[in-house]
């Protein structure tokens, strides 16, 4: 009887001393250059706070991404990105530069347009020996660079984290913009700035009215945070 005890006591004693081995032995991530240099910007940008923020989001993220995989580590960026979407979408640009980030501020700013062009015409050069393939002539006005440029405002205020200025950029240029392409962005960028309040009617009535010109829209289910899956 007392032998058993002290076996049972025994190996109780080497798990618990092999448990404790283990945690100590498992050092945080290690940062990269690319890691400390995003973190650098964020500091010099936002300050201490927010980049000791980065760094804690960022360590969980590669935990994640080495225990579970890419695409949880992704969900975990999507999700933390509603409360930091600056570092968030820092630490995703890092992490999977060569992924198509999914929030909403992600794409890629267009060049801005010089006053001189906005009021010349671009036309679509043609072969004259082949009318069969003549393209309609795309007129670029100025009314549509105004609206890319407050478009271009608005998504910038929402990587700022300035919801309501991003709200209003985007109001003003949705009317202006000529592509349905173009107002679905806008659209879908309002309705999670909405979503940052949170203001889910609000948020709602952007996912109606991007459905009014796309019946099939659809949001990633795997990238887009359950709460803006729910509203939408």
């Amino acid at each position: 009887m007392h032998v058993t005890m002290r076996r049972l006591l025994l190996i109780i004693t080497i798990s618990i001393l092999f448990f404790f081995l283990s945690c100590a032995s498992t050092p945080p991530p290690q940062l990269n250059q690319d890691e400390l240099q995003m973190l650098a910007e964020i500091r010099s940008e936002r300050g201490e706070k927010n980049a000791h923020k980065a760094l804690k989001l960022l360590q969980e993220a590669k935990v994640i991404r080495q225990e579970d995989g890419d695409e949880k580590a992704l969900e975990y960026l999507m999700r933390v990105g509603t409360r930091f979407p600056y570092e968030a979408m820092k630490i995703h640009e890092t992490l999977f530069p060569e992924k198509a980030v999914a929030y909403p501020e992600s794409r890629a700013e267009e060049p801005r347009v010089s006053s001189k062009e906005e009021e010349a015409t671009t036309k679509m050069r043609v072969s004259p020996s082949a009318p069969e393939h003549r393209e309609p002539t795309r007129v670029t006005r100025k009314k549509d660079l105004r609206g890319a440029d407050y478009f271009l405002q608005g998504r910038k205020a929402y990587e700022n984290g300035e919801y309501q200025l991003c709200i209003d950029k985007l109001s003003k240029a949705i009317p202006l913009l000529k592509g349905n392409e173009e107002r679905i962005d806008a659209l879908r960028t309002m309705a999670f700035a909405y979503m940052a309040f949170p203001k889910q009617e609000e948020a709602r009535q952007q996912f109606c009215n991007i459905l009014r010109l796309d019946p099939a829209f659809e949001l990633d289910p795997i990238m887009t945070p359950p709460k803006v899956l729910a509203v939408f």
